[in-house]
C-alpha cells in the first residue's frame, strides 16, 4: 500500500455522540438577489446582486419612482387579468340552463381537452399581465432602473436561476412575472413561452427583512412528521352548478397516509390546538375559504360555535404565541384563496404573522384557486415533499412545471413562496438512536 491508496474517509463523527453522522442536508446558494426598500414617500430603492449581474464599476441600485398606492394598483390590475381571463372567464359559445355555472379553465384541472384558441387567449392574457408588470416594477424609470432591469431580464435567460425578493415595503407575485426573452415586447398571440414565468424557469421565493438567520431544517425524529390538517369539511360536496366536489378529504387522506396528522374542523378545535401540541407540527395545512374584509384585511373561515368561525390574523398570532410560537419552524400551506397575496411585512396579514410567529416558510394562492386545482396541486406536492424530505423550492417548480405542461394549467404559478426554496423535512435520529443515513 501506498501513501496514495490512503483516501479520507468520514466513518464516525465524535461530536455526534459517537454515532454514524448526520445527514447532509441539500441547501443551494441564491444566484440573484434582489433587495426592495421604500426610502421615501414615492421612492423605492432597488438593489440586485447575482454572479451574471455585471458590476460595470457601479453599485448595483436604482431607484423605483412610485408610491405604494400605485405599486398595489399595478398588482392589482395583474391579479384583475386572472380573475377575469383564468378564474371567472366563460365560454361565450356556451348554451344552456347551467351556462352560467361553467368555468372552462377552473371546472377542470386538465385543460388539454378545452378549445385550443381559448386556452392560447388565457395564456397570452396572463403572459402580457404579468410581462406589464415586471415593466412596471424594473424599467419604468430613470436610466438607472433601466439599466438594472436589463441585467435582470439578460440573467434570468442565461441561466436558471435561484432568485430571493427580499422587501418588508413591496411584495409582489413574482412567479407570475413574466420575463421576455428576446428584449423588452409584449408576448404575441400564440407565442407565450412558459419558461418566460419566472416561476416556471427559476427558484423563487419571497423573505421579510429579519434579525436572526433562517433555519430550512424542518428537524423530526422517528419515521413519521407530525402535521396538522385544518379544514372545512363543508367544502366536499355540491359545487358551482351542483357538480359535486372533493376537495378537503383526499388531501386529507394523503397527508394521514404520509405522516402522523392531527385534524381539526371548526375554529375552536384549530385555536386549542395551535395553543399546544399544533405549535410543535413540522407541517401545517390550512383548506378553508379565505374572506377579505372591508379594511383589507383577510379571514380563513371554518365552522364556528354559531354560524361562521373567522380566524383573522390576530387570532393565529394569539394563540401561537401563547404556545411560545412555531416551534419547528414548518411548513405552512395556506390553501384557500388569496391568502399568499400579502402586501407588506404587516403582522394584521394571515401569511405575515405566521411567519413571525415561527413558520420555516410558507406557502399560498394569490388569487381566488379553484377547489378543484388546490386539491390538485396539494396532493401532488405532499407526494413529492414525503416522505423523502425533498427541498419546497424544487418541489414546486416541478408541480408548475407539471399542471403548465401537458395539462396546459398555469394556475400552480399563483402560489407564492415565502422564504423556502431549501425547507425540507429533516430526519434527525431514528428509533435505535442512530443518525439517519442519509435522504
Amino acid at each position: 500500500m501506498t501513501r496514495y491508496d490512503l483516501g479520507p474517509t468520514n466513518a464516525i463523527d465524535n461530536v455526534n455522540q459517537f454515532r454514524r453522522p448526520l445527514p447532509v442536508c441539500e441547501s443551494r446558494g441564491r444566484t440573484l438577489k434582489i433587495r426592495i426598500k421604500e426610502v421615501a414617500r414615492g421612492r423605492y430603492e432597488v438593489v440586485a446582486f447575482g454572479l451574471d449581474l455585471p458590476m460595470g464599476g457601479r453599485f448595483p441600485f436604482a431607484y423605483l419612482d412610485a408610491d405604494p398606492e400605485m405599486v398595489k394598483g399595478w398588482i392589482d390590475d395583474l391579479h384583475q387579468t386572472w380573475s377575469t381571463q383564468v378564474i371567472e372567464w366563460q365560454d361565450p359559445a356556451t348554451e344552456g340552463p347551467e351556462a352560467n355555472y361553467r368555468r372552462p379553465f377552473t371546472d377542470a384541472v386538465d385543460l388539454s381537452d378545452v378549445a385550443g384558441t381559448a386556452v392560447e387567449r388565457m395564456w397570452h392574457a396572463v403572459a402580457a399581465a404579468g410581462y406589464q408588470l415586471f415593466w412596471q416594477l424594473f424599467h419604468n424609470g430613470g436610466p438607472a432602473l433601466q439599466a438594472l432591469g436589463e441585467e435582470v431580464r439578460t440573467a434570468l435567460w442565461r441561466r436558471e436561476q435561484v432568485v430571493t425578493f427580499t422587501s418588508n415595503d413591496l411584495v409582489a407575485p413574482w412567479s407570475m412575472l413574466y420575463v421576455p426573452r428576446d428584449g423588452w415586447h409584449a408576448p404575441e398571440l400564440g407565442n407565450v413561452d412558459p419558461e418566460a414565468f419566472l416561476g416556471f424557469r427559476h427558484l423563487v421565493e419571497h423573505r421579510f427583512e429579519r434579525e436572526y438567520d433562517l433555519d430550512a431544517d424542518i428537524r423530526f425524529t422517528g419515521k413519521r412528521i407530525n402535521a396538522s390538517a385544518y379544514y372545512d369539511e363543508r367544502l366536499d360536496g355540491p359545487g358551482r352548478g351542483d357538480t359535486p366536489t372533493a376537495v378537503a378529504a383526499p388531501v386529507v387522506a394523503t397527508l394521514a397516509r404520509l405522516s402522523s396528522t392531527h385534524k381539526a374542523t371548526t375554529r375552536q378545535t384549530v385555536g386549542d390546538h395551535l395553543t399546544g401540541d399544533g405549535a410543535a407540527a413540522h407541517l401545517v395545512y390550512f383548506c378553508c375559504h379565505c374572506v377579505p374584509s372591508l379594511n383589507g384585511e383577510a379571514y380563513l373561515r371554518l365552522p364556528g360555535d354559531e354560524d361562521e368561525g373567522l380566524i383573522s390574523a390576530g387570532d393565529l398570532g394569539f394563540w401561537i404565541g401563547k404556545a411560545g410560537g412555531l416551534r419547528s419552524s414548518p411548513l405552512v400551506l395556506l390553501n384557500a384563496c388569496q391568502s399568499g397575496r400579502l402586501i407588506t411585512a404587516s403582522a394584521s396579514q394571515l401569511g405575515a404573522v405566521l411567519l413571525q410567529r415561527g413558520a420555516g416558510c410558507l406557502l399560498a394562492p394569490c388569487v381566488n384557486i379553484p377547489a378543484r386545482f388546490a386539491a390538485a396541486f396539494a396532493e401532488d406536492l405532499f407526494a413529492r415533499i414525503l416522505p423523502a424530505g425533498r427541498p419546497l423550492g424544487p418541489a414546486v417548480r416541478s408541480a408548475v412545471r407539471a399542471f403548465a405542461g401537458e395539462k396546459r394549467n398555469p394556475l400552480g404559478l399563483t402560489y407564492s413562496l415565502y422564504q423556502g426554496i431549501d425547507s425540507h423535512f429533516c430526519q434527525m435520529e431514528n428509533p435505535d438512536g442512530l443518525a439517519a443515513a442519509g435522504r
